[in-house]
């Protein structure tokens, strides 16, 4: 490497320093938020950040700032409503799960889902009510 390159490359690297020393985040007037590498003019409620790290470029470009928070905000919600659905599901399973069980330790004649009435032996009462016991400590948290 001659003396020019040398100092080509040396420029090179003390140009790029300065260009990662700041970037700015504010929100402008219309709540979006903005990146920037140089201030807003009117200046007020900046904050200073540091630059995001290095990107090789094999690696896709991150999705834009101001699309994130929306996108979260959708990822939290829809997160929430599974939650909600998982919760009502669990405290059905449960009240079914108490229903078998009291229905068992009562009762040695049961009707079927086709309305067919059963009488049920002492093993497979037996059974059931632990298989309902099960289902009662597994739903009923």
């Amino acid at each position: 490497m001659n003396v020019r390159q040398a100092v080509g490359v040396a420029l090179t690297l003390l140009l790029a320093f300065p260009a990662q020393a700041a970037m700015y985040k504010w929100v402008d007037r219309d709540g979006n938020v903005i990146y920037s590498e140089l201030p807003p003019p009117d200046a007020k409620d900046v904050k200073t950040i540091a630059p995001p790290p290095r990107v090789p470029e094999a690696v896709p470009a991150p999705v834009a700032p101001a699309a994130q928070p929306a996108q979260d905000a959708q990822d939290d919600e829809a997160n929430a409503k599974e939650i909600t659905r998982f919760e009502e599901a669990r405290r059905k399973n449960c009240e079914a799960a108490k229903r078998n069980l009291e229905t068992y330790r009562i009762a040695r004649r049961i009707r079927t889902a086709d309305q067919e009435l059963i009488v049920l032996d002492d093993a497979t009462r037996a059974a059931r009510i632990e298989q309902a016991e099960k289902d009662v400590a597994t739903y009923c948290k």
